[in-house]
């Protein structure tokens, strides 16, 4: 079972947040791509409108970026996170 968490912290520093969620069984591209739906999802809730993430896969950002991804979870989930970028 794989799982992806994460943290939210306001501009000076301060733990606000703190999430963990089940995405079974995955790669470690799509636990990531996960993480960064939740973070989104999470601050978006809460009224942050500008935020500064930090992924540890490169290829994560990337796909983000190009909107660009091989699998087909992974697909849907940069299409989520497009769309909350916006």
């Amino acid at each position: 079972m794989t799982t992806c968490g994460g943290l939210l912290r306001d501009h000076h520093d301060k733990w606000k947040i703190w999430f963990a969620k089940k995405v079974g069984c995955t790669t470690t591209f799509v636990a990531e791509l996960w993480w960064v739906l939740q973070d989104l999802c999470i601050a978006r809730d809460q009224g942050v409108q500008n935020i500064l993430l930090q992924v540890d896969l490169e290829s994560v950002i990337r796909s983000i970026e190009e909107g660009k991804v091989g699998c087909m979870s992974g697909a849907s989930l940069v299409q989520a996170i497009t769309k909350l970028m916006k």
